[in-house]
């Protein structure tokens, strides 16, 4: 059980979740965004950082209840391969976007997979380390972006214990990330 703080959007409560309620006031804030533009809702969920009106996303990391390990994630695209042929590729990542939560549930939320890249190539995890976060953030090869991969998950936020918010981006939409490779299905799978 916990508390979090909230001026105007946000209220002081009793929580008996703190991951899903984080993960609410991301929703919210980002909700707030998109329907409004900028305003001050992210940079209240960011403790007043003043941030430039063109972030549209609190991406985060979860952690599991079982282990306290970072949950990955993971998707299954199908793009284009040669002249008429297709390919099915995986991706894998600990990094989140909260889409919605579920209509009949408050811990019950669709994510998208944010692929970590750097200088406009996708990060390739150290497959000895693929089950922490550091392997997707490489000193050798410093994430410069996040590309926003159109993969869903729905995840049950109970089912974690701990979560962690990087700083407000906006991501790459894979539609220009992949100009010339658009993946077209997009596969969302249940967690």
């Amino acid at each position: 059980m916990g508390y979090y703080r909230n001026s105007d959007m946000f209220q002081f409560k009793e929580s008996k979740d703190c991951v899903c309620d984080t993960v609410q006031n991301i929703v919210k804030a980002q909700k707030k965004v998109q329907e409004e533009g900028w305003n001050y809702s992210i940079r209240q969920l960011k403790k007043g950082d003043g941030m430039d009106p063109q972030y549209s996303t609190i991406p985060f990391i979860l952690y599991t209840k079982e282990d306290g390990s970072p949950f990955i994630g993971s998707g299954i695209f199908q793009a284009p391969y040669h002249r008429n042929d297709t390919f099915f590729g995986c991706i894998e990542t600990p990094v989140l976007r909260a889409k919605h939560f579920s209509l009949d549930s408050n811990c019950c939320v669709k994510v998208e997979l944010l692929l970590p890249i750097s200088n406009g190539q996708e990060i390739q995890p150290y497959p000895k380390d693929k089950h922490r976060v550091s392997a997707y953030f490489p000193e050798d090869e410093p994430v410069t972006d996040f590309l926003a991969t159109g993969l869903c998950l729905t995840l049950d936020l109970k089912k974690f214990l701990g979560i962690t918010c990087l700083d407000a981006i906006t991501p790459i939409p894979h539609d220009e990330f992949f100009a010339e490779e658009r993946p077209h299905n997009h596969h969302h799978m249940e967690y």
